[in-house]
Formats: structure tokens, sequence, C-alpha cells
């Protein structure tokens, strides 16, 4: 596979995707990205995770749309497609953001 942003490096059919958030995307990555992951059929599930705070967003799709999860600091989120949990802390652990 190459890299680089070649389209041998896309995933054609994602049923996750994951974002870390960065000051000059945040908005982009929660509204844009956000509708425009939507319409991929293969998708389950978008998470987005904060550069500013111990957060992790999940965006689920179920039969009826979309649901949002959260969870921040001491909590955690299921990623139901992984058949787990993501635990905010451990996923910051050897991070500054507090």
């Amino acid at each position: 596979m190459q890299h680089g942003g070649s389209p041998d490096a896309t995933a054609c059919n994602p049923s996750v995707l994951v974002e870390v958030t960065s000051p000059s995307s945040e908005a982009y990555d929660c509204e844009t990205k956000l509708m425009a992951y939507q319409t991929i059929v293969s998708l389950h599930e978008y998470v987005i995770v904060s550069h500013r705070e111990r957060r992790i967003t999940v965006h689920v799709r179920t039969a009826d749309g979309w649901s949002l999860r959260t969870a921040i600091a001491a909590g955690r989120v299921s990623v139901p497609s992984l058949e787990g949990e993501l635990v905010v802390d451990e996923i910051y652990r050897n991070s500054s953001i507090r």
C-alpha cells in the first residue's frame, strides 16, 4: 500500500474512522467531514478525539439515523463495530491535556 494521500492509501469501505482534531481542523472535522462521512454506506462509527480536552465523541449509525456518544476524563465510550470501548484516560495517558 502506498502512503501520502494516494488513492491506493484510501480505505474503500471503512466501518470506523478516527479523527484527532487540531486547532486548525476542529470545526472542519466536526462539521464538514462529519456530514461527508455520514454518506459512506459502510461507515458505522466516526470517532473524534479532541486536542483541547480529554473528550472522545463517537457518532454511531443506527437504524434511525445517527446517534452521539461522548465521554470525558475518567469516562469510557463504546465503539460497537470494534466490540469494545475507548477509555478516555488511556487514550490521553501520555498527553499533557488534563
